[in-house]
């Protein structure tokens, strides 16, 4: 059984960026200017601006609702603009200075550069961009290790964006994406409560503070570069409320992502409202600048068991339906047995059962139709001798396991004890959910 998400690019290389031809009057630098005229380029994703349709395309556009952008208009220090109420919802939109209060500073830079997004506490030189020997400008941004599930659309905060004009006098602004993106596809009856990313390479920072670079975004080869200043191992994308998946048609969640190369893979956990999943590639990867890595779907549970009513008890077994809970007595026969139908599994499975304090081998057993006295197929795991949750700790079962699904009509499955294996005390399991994946 395979168990590798294969993942391709969902967009294009990025189109030329559009540049606007008519200039504004000359300024004195370090004043900034009323207004600019923002661009963002022709290429998904980017900022907290959101996915759209328009002009019979789907594109990212800016957002009006309190989109705050960083602005070194001749100086060092940012003023904060927002984007104009009746430019929003458009790639192209016009951002105005904040009650008219620009930022003081005596250092003085060549061009008008900005940072998306301003940081959170929106204060009037709050951010400071450093002019470089070689034209370009290095801004303290960060790919944010931790973000927030917007619908349909890239996570909040969750993609920086830069631009550098060509001189103080040049108030049009084209805005380039400083990064990618990581599409997870859900289906099923998951509830989802966060998703998380992690690089299978131990020890590899892949989100946090960095410098961002970028030159002249008027020329369509400067594209910004980084270096980690603060990083961290896992990013996060928090869904609050958690969201519910349909089992008709994907859910997209969307996390931004730092430009980088995953040489031995990465591993995507989802965080259910009950229990933990997680799905894991080996083969190297790639998050491309503007573009998505887009997974294809995955479903989930295909097939959840109702452990109230056992079809069957061994008498060494006593189970309580009340509180579904299965106790193993001294005697050889000690099994709790489920009729089973319709089922399938597909490229991860997982089983949710807890074990009392007890040192013990359990089984899990599988029988094909019409096979009544030997299993098609037997899973024995140990319990270490304190309380484990199964389903929590993402216990996986064989990857051989798929094949027998696949070939024989399995109606019957037994959870026992191995009875090749001396016990002490009576194990106890807690029936509390068994989903097969």
């Amino acid at each position: 059984m395979k168990r590798l998400i294969y993942i391709a690019s969902a967009f294009a290389v990025c189109a030329a960026c559009q540049k606007d031809d008519v200039r504004q009057p000359a300024h004195n630098p370090g004043v900034a200017p009323s207004e600019l005229y923002a661009v963002i380029e022709d290429g998904e994703p980017s900022t907290k601006i959101h996915l759209g349709e328009y002009e019979g395309r789907y594109r990212v556009l800016w957002d009006g609702y309190n989109d705050a952008t960083a602005v070194f208009a001749g100086i060092d220090k940012s003023s904060v603009y927002r984007v104009k109420g009746a430019t929003a919802n458009t790639p192209a939109a016009t951002l105005y200075l904040q009650d008219g209060k620009a930022a003081a500073s005596e250092t003085s830079i060549s061009a008008i550069a900005a940072y998306y997004p301003y940081p959170s506490s929106g204060a009037v030189g709050g951010m400071q961009v450093t002019e470089n020997e070689d034209g370009s400008y290095t801004f303290p941004g960060s790919f944010s290790d931790s973000q927030t599930y917007l619908e349909g659309s890239f996570p909040d905060r969750g993609f920086p964006l830069v631009a550098v004009s060509e001189g103080t006098d040049d108030h049009s602004l084209n805005f380039k994406n400083a990064a990618g993106a990581l599409c997870v596809n859900v289906k099923g009856g998951a509830k989802v409560k966060s998703i998380t990313l992690k690089s299978n390479e131990s020890g590899k920072v892949i989100c946090g503070n960095a410098d961002i670079t970028a030159a002249n975004t008027d020329i369509a080869g400067n594209v910004p570069s980084y270096e980690f200043t603060g990083g961290k191992q896992t990013l996060t994308l928090n869904c609050t409320p958690a969201v519910q998946t349909s089992a008709d048609e994907a859910t997209p969640f969307y996390m931004g992502v730092a430009p980088q190369t995953f040489p031995e893979g990465f591993t995507v956990t989802l965080n259910d409202v009950d229990f933990t999943w997680t799905v894991r590639t080996d083969k190297t990867q790639t998050i491309n600048r503007s573009k998505v890595l887009n997974m294809p779907a995955v479903t989930f549970p295909l097939k959840e068991f109702d452990l109230s009513k056992p079809s069957s008890t061994g008498s060494g077994a006593v189970y309580d339906s009340d509180t579904q809970v299965l106790q193993f007595t001294g005697t050889s026969s000690r099994y709790v047995e489920f009729s089973v139908s319709d089922v399938s599994l597909s490229d991860c499975e997982y089983i949710g059962l807890i074990t009392d304090d007890c040192n013990c081998c359990l089984k899990l057993e599988f029988y094909a139709k019409g096979k009544y006295s030997t299993p098609s197929y037997t899973w024995t795991w140990y319990s270490p001798g304190v309380q484990t949750e199964y389903y929590k700790k993402v216990t996986a079962l064989p990857t051989d396991l798929k094949t027998v699904f696949e070939e024989q009509d399995i109606d019957r499955i037994r959870i026992g004890l191995n009875t090749n294996v001396s016990v002490d005390g009576a194990p106890t399991i807690h029936l509390s959910r068994l989903v097969l994946y």
